[in-house]
């Protein structure tokens, strides 16, 4: 099969350069035929898990699909809640006046080591 080959390119070398560049120009367009199918094909499966990871995160968080900017949040002036129901500046001052760290739900978190 080598052979065949080498046997071919030694014979295109022998013909005409518009021969020569016509050999080039089909080799190309067929490469570049077979790498854009390549392409397409990962392209169409990417978009397709992106839409299926963006279902599954509509799907485990609804909030975040129902609307609730960062700028709508801004303009509302509420303060914050933490997960406890109270707002963050109090929780803030909670754990400033009992030197103790607390998690979402409120529960005081051991307080770490010194080093």
């Amino acid at each position: 099969m080598l052979n065949k080959l080498a046997d071919k390119i030694a014979h295109i070398q022998t013909q005409p350069e518009n021969v020569r560049i016509r050999y080039l120009v089909i080799c190309l367009g067929v490469s570049m035929l077979f790498i854009v199918s390549i392409w397409i094909l990962t392209l169409k499966e990417n978009l397709h898990s992106i839409s299926q990871t963006k279902a599954q995160i509509e799907e485990l968080n609804p909030k975040s699909s129902e609307g609730g900017s960062l700028q709508d949040l801004l303009r509302s002036k509420e303060p914050l809640k933490d997960g406890s129901g109270a707002s963050s500046q109090s929780s803030l001052q909670a754990e400033l006046k009992g030197g103790q760290k607390s998690d979402a739900s409120g529960e005081a978190l051991p307080p770490e080591p010194l080093q």
